[in-house]
């Protein structure tokens, strides 16, 4: 699945997800949820695998660099949690202006 979600403030969200699943549960997965401002183009925040199959067991990042979107930051131990629904509670962080989990615990790489 491949689609993008405008969001308000020109900002939109662009989700691509793949996923396979073993009796009902997800084992492997190649996804991005790219958050960004239409009106200039610059990210904001995109969390992924960069859209490879891997395991759910395998780590996954985010990039947090709108000048040097290639860096990234190894906070995900796996991509179990990092699905639409955590996707969604990030998105409200941003527009209540909370810390993102990345954000209040650097170095806290168990999520």
């Amino acid at each position: 699945m491949k689609t993008e979600i405008p969001l308000q403030n020109d900002l939109c969200l662009s989700v691509k997800e793949s996923v396979i699943f073993e009796k009902d549960k997800m084992v492997e997965r190649s996804f991005s949820y790219d958050f960004r401002d239409r009106g200039t183009g610059k990210m904001i925040w995109r969390i992924d695998n960069h859209s490879r199959w891997q395991s759910v067991a395998s780590r996954c990042h985010v990039h947090t660099n709108p000048d040097d979107e290639e860096e990234l930051n190894e906070y995900f131990h796996n991509s179990q949690q990092t699905d639409f629904p955590y996707v969604m509670r990030c998105l409200r962080k941003h527009y209540e202006q909370e810390p993102q989990d990345w954000e209040v615990n650097p170095d806290d790489t168990t999520k």
